[in-house]
């Protein structure tokens, strides 16, 4: 069951602490919507047309416009990512869910998912309470696809906003099995997720799909291998911007820290 869309008056702006210090986080765009109450740092998410002049920085991401029809942008996919979708469509017995949720133990459910799946590609663990505060702001979107049987093939999570859906995590147990025919099945099931998750934003009039990074350098043969798979739904790549501003004494501090040790929250 999908709750109702809570997106449509919502300013594209949460915080959340860590490692005590207050982070505001503001997606999409590049001036604050309303003041952090009580930020140190305020980050910037995922802009794509910033001013020049400040500190940006750059990534690559894959934009798919969803006000196309759902025809054209099925024609605009690679012919085996459509042929994959249809077949889970039509051959594969598949149960889809999506859900809005602001419930902490769906949170905690999907969070317990994808860390073992992280702990396996020796990736960080979710920091939950980002999710929490995406939630509480209603900018959480959860989805999966299982088998009849219940189980739990491939889950994503998405922050979704009036101007765009962009994947922040996906999670399978892709390479956990041996099997040809499973490994092919949860294939299936992350591309038919991903067309359906595009099917609700486009239902909920979020223009935009964000899968969110993608490897034009091919820095290694992983990365490049997930490049292909998220050009494989069409879209255009383009340049994508982040950037981090103190907003505190404490902030400015912790961004010292945070460079000299080449870390990041």
């Amino acid at each position: 069951m999908i709750a109702t869309n809570p997106t449509e008056q919502i300013p594209s702006l949460i915080t959340f602490s860590r490692n005590a210090i207050r982070i505001g986080e503001i997606y999409f765009q590049q001036y604050f919507p309303v003041k952090p109450h009580h930020a140190d740092l305020i980050h910037f998410v995922g802009v794509l047309h910033p001013d020049v002049g400040n500190e940006w920085q750059k990534s690559t991401t894959l934009i798919i416009e969803l006000i196309k029809s759902e025809e054209t942008l099925l024609k605009e996919m690679d012919s085996g990512t459509r042929y994959e979708i249809r077949r889970a469509q039509n051959k594969d017995t598949l149960t889809h869910s999506v859900n809005f949720t602001s419930e902490k133990t769906n949170i905690d459910s999907f969070c317990d998912y994808y860390d073992v799946f992280a702990k396996s590609k020796l990736l960080r663990p979710i920091f939950r309470p980002r999710l929490y505060a995406l939630a509480d702001n209603g900018n959480l979107l959860l989805s999966s696809m299982s088998t009849d049987a219940g189980h739990v093939l491939v889950q994503h999570a998405h922050l979704v906003t009036t101007e765009r859906a962009m994947l922040l995590y996906s999670a399978s147990f892709f390479r956990e099995t041996d099997d040809s025919a499973t490994r092919s099945l949860v294939g299936r099931a992350n591309r038919l997720l991903h067309w359906e998750d595009m099917r609700t934003a486009r239902k909920h009039n979020i223009p935009q799909y964000d899968m969110c990074g993608v490897d034009i350098t091919s820095k290694s043969a992983e990365t490049t291998r997930i490049a292909q798979f998220k050009m494989g739904f069409g879209g255009t790549t383009m340049p994508c911007y982040s950037r981090t501003i103190p907003a505190s004494v404490k902030g400015r501090l912790a961004q010292v820290f945070l460079r000299c040790w080449g870390k990041s929250f």
